[in-house]
């Protein structure tokens, strides 16, 4: 058998490298089409970084499962992108948006609606201060500016006879009066002024002077241990003066007062209670009172 001639074969390899460098990237191309390639053959590790393009991809190749979490950042949305026919349709989950990612400059104009919103979403966290106002409110919720209830079941359950009539103040004081000092202010309920005097000896008394002309007074006391009195001052003038007396001789024995004066002032009646009481301590009168009034 005949050798075969070494010359020859170099000569054949250089013909076939000369092809391939002249056309072979041509003729390799064609070699292998689309169908000749096996479903699955194609890993990510054989597809360049890079490489494949937003136009490579098919309308709507991308679903929510082949998105990763946190895949969706804001830097990927346009402004005004995210219209109501977007939000709750699930084409992006929950679970692809970074937390942040959708900011307001994302959400197009009344994109988030009522129904887009879970059950209490919505706290009073989520609402800032001062931005609620009457028109947000359902009518009949709240009464208004100095408005008026018309019915009971808006003053809590209670009849309008339950509350205090007018203003209703309730008022509370307590002063120390040295030995020898008179007429020192203790409270004014709008029909008159109570005031404390200390005499000699620290024996405390108590005065209601008038503001208003004939009102209702009426008072009653208990003086330590056990004297009770009643007594009453009707048609008072304007500035005329009841005194409650200590009697109790020279010492300064503790008293329990009431004042209870009624009005009416050719509409309606006004009256103020006062519960007050004096001691002898120290050497000093101390004098409390709390009082209800209806001015």
């Amino acid at each position: 058998m005949r050798k075969p001639n070494m010359s020859s074969a170099a000569f054949a390899l250089s013909a076939v490298a000369l092809f391939v460098a002249l056309g072979g990237t041509t003729w390799a191309s064609g070699l292998i089409a689309g169908g000749q390639i096996k479903n699955g053959t194609i890993t990510s590790k054989k597809i360049h970084k890079g490489a494949v393009t937003s136009v490579d991809l098919a309308k709507g190749a991308v679903q929510t499962a082949n998105l990763a979490g946190d895949a969706v950042q804001s830097a990927d949305l346009a402004d005004g992108s995210v219209t109501t026919s977007k939000i709750g349709n699930q084409a992006v989950g929950t679970t692809q948006l970074a937390a942040g990612s959708v900011t307001s400059s994302q959400l197009a104009a009344a994109s988030v609606t009522a129904t887009k919103l879970a059950p209490n979403a919505v706290s009073s966290a989520n609402v800032i201060d001062g931005s609620l106002t009457a028109s947000d409110v359902a009518s009949n919720t709240f009464l208004p500016a100095n408005g008026t209830a018309t019915n009971s079941t808006e003053l809590g359950g209670r009849l309008p006879s339950a509350f205090v009539q007018g203003k209703g103040n309730i008022l509370l004081n307590r002063i120390t009066v040295a030995a020898g000092v008179s007429g020192q202010f203790l409270l004014d309920v709008g029909l008159g002024e109570i005031d404390g005097t200390c005499l000699a000896g620290a024996k405390p008394e108590l005065s209601f002077t008038a503001e208003v002309n004939d009102p209702t007074f009426v008072e009653w006391g208990t003086l330590y241990p056990n004297t009770a009195d009643v007594n009453t001052a009707n048609a008072l003038a304007i500035g005329s003066t009841y005194t409650e007396p200590n009697s109790g001789g020279g010492s300064g024995l503790p008293q329990a007062v009431t004042f209870q004066i009624t009005y009416n002032d050719g509409s309606t009646n006004q009256m103020a209670t006062v519960w007050m009481t004096a001691q002898d301590e120290g050497g000093t009168c101390v004098f409390t009172a709390q009082a209800v009034t209806s001015l």
